[in-house]
């Protein structure tokens, strides 16, 4: 939409740049800088962490992330310390679609609202309308469908190949939540 922070940012991972840069704003100012108690070097790799893993939940990044890793597992690597902290952001990023349906029903209405708008203002800037954003044309049962079978699954799945209680605690409320998208 030629918004201010998607020029700032160079239309790469625009809210979650601002995100962290906000963050680490608020951090500047000594009230908030709970960092000044640390030694600087223990500080640096803090701060670094916390931009890496706030740029990590960036979703155009999430199915090479987890194909590269699922390759990785299936192969008999382990996974690293770094994998294991973008999978588990990741997988909390979107994990909505896990937690029972009337609480996920809640999120979908939010998040549909959000998307909604942002289609409409591009409508009105004469814009393409972006992927899942026109309130005239979307049908949020396979919106959620898709989401989850293209998206949320895979990361569960691979996440559930480190962590095994995954598949009990939450696949089978995500495979029930697709199943009521799907209408079966």
């Amino acid at each position: 939409t030629r918004h201010p922070l998607a020029l700032l940012y160079n239309d790469t991972s625009v809210l979650e740049s601002h995100h962290a840069a906000t963050a680490m704003a608020l951090l500047s100012h000594p009230e908030n800088d709970f960092l000044a108690q640390m030694e600087p070097a223990d500080a640096r790799t803090l701060r670094s962490l916390v931009i890496d893993l706030v740029l990590a939940t960036d979703v155009t990044s999430t199915m090479p992330f987890v194909k590269s890793l699922s390759a990785r597992l299936n192969s008999g690597e382990s996974a690293s310390a770094a994998d294991l902290q973008h999978l588990i952001i990741k997988a909390s990023d979107i994990s909505n679609p896990t937690r029972p349906l009337e609480t996920y029903q809640v999120w979908i209405k939010g998040v549909m609202s959000e998307f909604f708008a942002q289609g409409d203002a591009e409508r009105a800037l004469g814009l393409p309308i972006s992927m899942n954003c026109d309130s005239h044309t979307v049908d949020v049962a396979k919106c959620q469908v898709g989401f989850i079978s293209f998206l949320v699954e895979p990361l569960f799945i691979c996440l559930a190949k480190v962590l095994p209680g995954v598949d009990a605690m939450c696949l089978e409320t995500l495979r029930s939540n697709k199943a009521h998208f799907k209408g079966d």
